[in-house]
């Protein structure tokens, strides 16, 4: 990895894993490997306020649609400002 001019060695690699785990998240909806068919959405609810996160639809731009919960380092609940840990997997009933 390159150091960016400017920068510490830390910044640059934190800056490093943040283009990498970016590029993890990428929506798999229709990639080649996986059907789109075969896909499982799950959706996950805040504890705090019940806002529920659902993978198949993400949230406005910063999760496309199809964007999976559980590789996220990190999310803050839009509502509440709860973190990722207080989210839990959620079934309709």
């Amino acid at each position: 990895m390159a150091v960016i001019k400017g920068t510490s060695r830390s910044k640059a690699l934190i800056m490093g894993q943040e283009s990498t785990s970016t590029n993890q998240l990428q929506s798999t909806k229709g990639s080649k490997d996986t059907p789109e068919k075969e896909l499982k959405f799950k959706k996950y609810k805040c504890q705090g306020c019940a806002f529920v996160y659902d993978e198949e639809k993400g949230f406005k731009r910063r999760y496309p649609p199809g964007t999976k919960f559980e590789p996220l380092p990190t999310f803050m609940c839009p509502v509440c400002g709860a973190a990722k840990d207080q989210f839990h997997e959620y079934h309709e009933d």
